[in-house]
């Protein structure tokens, strides 16, 4: 009896696997179908095929491993990872190179994170944030670790814990910098903070030391280290809530965003300042609504030369994220020139320019819209700020 049970279960299995591949292969079919069914648009039926993602780990992954969470949202939650068969899956295909074994929500904001980074391949890049919402970004020509001290130089206190993501390679300066370093947190001018999770697409041998091997032994090994890969080429973003489920096209961020809009004030600034703008503006589209930034750019003929942030503020409501924002400034970034607040929806009152007359702001950029836009301008005109004006049938932020 257990020949023959061993036998059909053997069988069984075959033919599990066999019906899998013919069900992603019909799945495919159907998808294409559907979507030469209305091309200029989002498909009206659409199939998924999900399978159960591998491990992280290289060697785990190497011997066939599934990945294995800890728990869900929150923990006592059963849960599974699943990858989207027949596409590339992001950051499941990312290589978790050691540290804190990583969690749905460790993974989630790392992606969150790293996706911001989509746009910025032309220059070092490194963002500081927690939760999907940045906390500091900085793009330098010169290095990543330059990057990297711009990001974290926004706000040093809220990147308690945060997830850093670099978009160039990690060096042995940049990880000497980078996360706890608990020999030297008393020093005064250590820039080390706690970091929960670093990302990069590789990391420096040296002739002496290893970028890997500095971070893995920063923090008691608890700094979650990935090696990231592309992004996921599946086309679509899918939002499930209370048995609704929405499809919409995944934002690109590397496209940018459309250069065009106009000066609304008596005070205006040259196509260099536009260019700078519209790099700072940049930062914003990458965050939730409501949130607003200052920031400074450096360019050379329209060419982004550094861009930091110097303030972020998030809220409820639009004034008090650029309150949020300005005092965040003045207090680690303060009396830098040419200082550019930007926001990825239109300020409604006339009380966001009055703050940022009171923090000295030189330049606003911000969509176009509101009832009382006119008040708005007229306010900035009354404190000699320039105010730029976007396409207003675009609003620049993410939910």
């Amino acid at each position: 009896m257990s020949v023959i049970f061993l036998v059909f279960k053997k069988l069984g299995k075959a033919m599990l696997n066999t019906y899998n591949k013919v069900t992603d292969y019909n799945v495919k079919i159907a998808n294409l179908i559907n979507r030469k069914e209305n091309p200029d648009g989002l498909p009206r039926r659409f199939y998924l095929s999900l399978s159960q993602a591998k491990s992280m780990d290289p060697k785990l992954r190497a011997e066939g491993e599934l990945l294995e969470l800890p728990y869900g949202e929150n923990p006592g939650l059963d849960a599974v990872a699943y990858g989207i068969t027949g596409y590339m899956m992001g950051i499941l295909d990312w290589k978790y190179l050691g540290g804190t074994r990583p969690s749905f929500n460790k993974l989630r904001e790392a992606a969150k994170i790293h996706k911001l980074l989509q746009g910025f391949e032309f220059i070092p890049t490194a963002i500081t944030g927690k939760h999907g919402i940045i906390s500091g970004f900085g793009s330098s020509i010169e290095c990543i670790e330059k990057a990297y001290k711009l990001a974290h130089a926004c706000d040093p206190e809220a990147d308690l814990g945060n997830e850093t993501m670099l978009n160039r390679e990690c060096t042995v300066e940049a990880a000497k910098l980078i996360g706890l370093d608990l020999k030297n947190k008393w020093k005064k001018k250590s820039n080390t903070v706690f970091t929960e999770g670093l990302g990069s697409d590789s990391y420096e041998e040296g002739a002496t030391e290893k970028a890997l091997d500095i971070v893995k032994e920063k923090q008691k090994k608890k700094i979650t280290i990935f090696q990231t890969g592309p992004y996921s080429n599946f086309p679509y973003d899918f939002r499930f809530e209370d048995g609704m489920f929405l499809c919409q096209k995944v934002v690109d961020y590397s496209k940018g965003i459309p250069r065009k809009g106009k000066w609304v004030t008596k005070r205006k600034g040259n196509e260099e300042t536009e260019s700078q703008m519209y790099y700072v503006l940049e930062t914003a589209w990458r965050t939730p609504s409501n949130e607003v930034n200052a920031g400074t750019a450096r360019t050379e003929d329209g060419k982004l030369i550094e861009l930091r942030t110097l303030g972020i503020g998030t809220s409820t409501k639009r004034s008090r994220a650029t309150w949020m924002a300005l005092e965040n400034y003045k207090k680690f970034n303060w009396k830098k020139r040419n200082v550019i607040l930007a926001s990825g929806g239109f300020f409604p009152e006339k009380d966001n320019i009055e703050l940022a007359a009171e923090y000295e702001i030189d330049y606003i950029i911000v969509p176009e819209g509101g009832r009382k836009k006119d008040e708005v301008v007229k306010e900035a005109d009354d404190w000699g700020i320039a105010m730029y004006f976007t396409n207003p049938s675009i609003r620049f932020f993410s939910h």
